[in-house]
């Protein structure tokens, strides 16, 4: 029988040479789209499927979490609420059903779409005994933007299927691969300030154990904290992260069952998987986080806590405050970056305000929604100094990061949208050249790279049409200072920092992928008559081209500063750090 491949990864020896079908755009490397009809349509091509899944996946996660906060209490024998797990674990839950439904239906799509299909490659990876299980959440973010930890996933679904008898498929095994993606490099940066942070915790935790206010990584800026404690006449909190590496235990893991009520063969498969990659951080290390916790000194009793980011990124803060929660105390969020209040539907946003007695926006509000308050940008903007010329020499041309595969389920999420959104950049710098622009324009990649290959896809294509440079390498508050005006090629943080500081850009992207949700359309709709926003290229480079030599004349022009004004009181407040201090000080106040 003539053998059909189903390529599921762009990792070396995954092809044959007869005839290849490739389950996504990622499966290649040296080209953001493969431009033959052998690759499986990606199905959030259909933005209205998108949306539907989304609702789909919320209401999974509910069902889930649910039943997981009772196995949960079982296993480590606690009685927590559902919302305690929900701050612990949520996070983690909804960007693995996420990820794993993009990847199921993925390859649904393949075999409705080809015929034919009897054969694909399979790797093992370095570590045999348990691939899947990452050590913490931030690990799980690490590995799962990995091509290898992708493609593992993507195998576990195949075999599940052909035992399933859904598919007829015959699997070969490579070779297993080199590197193990769950190694981290030690920083001796890091491991001195532990250090510093240590003998301060040692010296002051009695102290600290009555703050009756908790400001942890609130993003307002390591001074403006310091300031905020001493106006509650208490010492600020400082705070070690810890890896633990129990032993995986596999009988705990094999005992645990999930009691919900399939309701389709993806759910089926999640039920038996989702404790084959359950970090470790909520089965075997629990309680030694538990007892790292109690030796810490935090405070015993806080009336409340201001913080940011920690769901992203600080797993056993994050246990702190889950604890805290269960007791009474009050939990101020903050707004940490861009697309909140803008993106049509966006998980993470609906997440931290849910766990939230208060959350404090960049200036947009939900009049549905009591918990939100009208604040500012909460982050330091005071780093960005420049000074703005009447003419343009050069602009930096900001690209997106995101990986190649999804983490989560929201209005701007797609694998195929990311390589769509970057072949349309390629296709800026093309209009640029045919334009004859005097403008020198460079573009510049954020360092997270997440294994794209941009650098030999640009060099490949732009050889000899713009200055070999990418300013990944710059600090930002550089970039400000060195370039006349910035391009942002996508919506997010970067260009409500940049109206917030007055920065001259203008914002470029298209609402076909990513929609806006209904109440800000028209806000963006004056940023567009006001000649900041634009959904095409051909636009923004006529307009870069018609202000090179005279910016500020359309800048700083009335209707373009009214503009501006009012789209930034919305959505994009500023406040002097004085300002900021005396409002965070009146919230807390009410807590307490």
């Amino acid at each position: 029988m003539k053998k059909i491949c189903l390529v599921t990864t762009s990792l070396e020896k995954s092809e044959i040479d007869g005839k290849n079908i490739y389950l996504g755009n990622w499966c290649k490397s040296e080209d953001y789209i493969i431009t033959n009809e052998t690759v499986v349509p990606y199905h959030w091509d259909d933005r209205e499927k998108l949306e539907k899944d989304s609702i789909y996946i919320n209401k999974l996660y509910e069902r889930i979490l649910t039943e997981l906060s009772k196995l949960l209490n079982s296993a480590h024998k606690k009685n927590y609420t559902k919302e305690y797990w929900r701050s612990v674990i949520g996070y983690w839950l909804f960007l693995f059903l996420s990820s794993i439904f993009d990847k199921w239906e993925s390859i649904s799509n393949a075999f409705r779409f080809f015929d034919g299909i009897n054969y694909t490659k399979t790797f093992k990876p370095f570590n045999k005994q348990h691939p899947l299980i990452p050590k913490t959440l931030k690990e799980y973010n690490s590995i799962s933007s990995h091509t290898e930890w992708n493609h593992l996933i993507c195998s576990e679904i195949i075999t599940y299927l052909q035992n399933k008898k859904k598919i007829n498929i015959e699997t070969e095994q490579g070779s297993y691969m080199e590197n193990n993606f769950y190694d981290h490099k030690e920083n001796y940066k890091n491991k001195f300030k532990e250090k510093i942070i240590n003998i301060y915790n040692k010296l002051t935790g009695y102290i600290r154990k009555s703050n009756k206010v908790v400001i942890y990584k609130s993003y307002t800026g390591l001074l403006n904290e310091l300031r905020l404690n001493l106006l509650f006449n208490q010492l600020p909190i400082f705070f070690n992260d810890k890896n633990f590496d129990s032993k995986i235990d596999h009988d705990l893991r094999n005992n645990l069952k999930l009691n919900i009520n399939v309701e389709n063969s993806y759910e089926e498969f999640m039920k038996g998987f989702i404790f084959k990659n359950i970090p470790k951080e909520f089965i075997e290390d629990y309680q030694s986080i538990d007892s790292y916790l109690e030796h810490l000194n935090l405070p015993d009793d806080p009336k409340v806590i201001l913080s940011s980011t920690i769901y992203l990124k600080e797993n056993i803060f994050s246990r702190y405050v889950a604890k805290k929660k269960e007791t009474g105390t009050k939990l101020v969020y903050c707004q940490h970056g861009g697309v909140y209040g803008h993106a049509k539907y966006i998980w993470v946003e609906d997440h931290e305000i849910t766990l939230s007695d208060e959350y404090l926006s960049w200036g947009w509000i939900d009049k549905d929604n009591k918990k939100i308050t009208k604040f500012g940008i909460i982050k330091n903007t005071d780093k960005f100094n420049f000074k703005k010329r009447n003419k343009i020499y050069s602009a930096a041309y900001f690209l997106r990061s995101r990986p190649k595969f999804v983490h989560r389920i929201e209005s701007t999420a797609g694998s195929n949208q990311m390589s769509k959104y970057f072949l349309n950049s390629l296709s800026f710098f093309e209009h640029k050249e045919k334009m004859n622009m005097k403008l020198k324009i460079i573009p510049r990649f954020h360092e997270a790279m997440y294994e794209w290959n941009h650098i030999k896809i640009w060099d490949k294509k732009f050889d000899t049409i713009i200055e070999k440079k990418f300013t990944f390498d710059e600090k930002l508050s550089d970039v400000y200072k060195k370039y006349d005006i910035i391009i942002y090629s996508y919506i997010g943080t970067g260009f409500l920092e940049s109206l917030a500081v007055d920065k001259p850009f203008i914002l470029l992207s298209s609402l076909k992928d990513w929609p806006l949700r209904e109440n800000v359309i028209e806000d963006f709709e004056n940023l567009k008559k006001a000649k900041i926003f634009f959904d095409n290229n051909e636009e923004a480079l006529e307009h870069l081209n018609s202000i090179v030599d005279n910016p500020l004349n359309w800048w700083d022009s009335d209707f373009t500063k009214q503009v501006k004004s009012d789209f930034k009181e919305k959505y994009a407040k500023k406040l002097t750090n004085k300002k900021k201090i005396i409002e965070l000080k009146k919230i807390l106040n009410k807590y307490i």
